[in-house]
């Protein structure tokens, strides 16, 4: 972070430009015991206060949908999110 002077980190409150991008539900995966980790490393080591985006499935039940097509929308979207938006 200390090398990426000119990326917009948010203010503590509102996210900045930072994003967590994974294929798995939200609830599953590394998201949810990693964000916790990512907030107090900033914090700690960077002196920032980061609000990380979240680009990646909603939490579900099981970590795939089972619909070709339901899938690629789904991916479709989480590209979108994790690059553009």
């Amino acid at each position: 972070m200390k090398l990426y002077t000119n990326v917009n980190f948010g203010d503590g409150v509102y996210p900045g430009d930072v994003v967590w991008c994974q294929e798995e539900p939200k609830n599953m995966g590394p998201w949810p015991y990693t964000r916790a980790r990512l907030v107090s490393t900033a914090r700690e080591l960077c002196n920032k206060d980061v609000v990380f985006k979240y680009a990646g499935r909603r939490s579900a039940a099981s970590p795939a949908t089972g619909i070709g097509s339901v899938h690629t929308l789904e991916q479709a979207k989480l590209l979108e999110e994790a690059l553009v938006a």
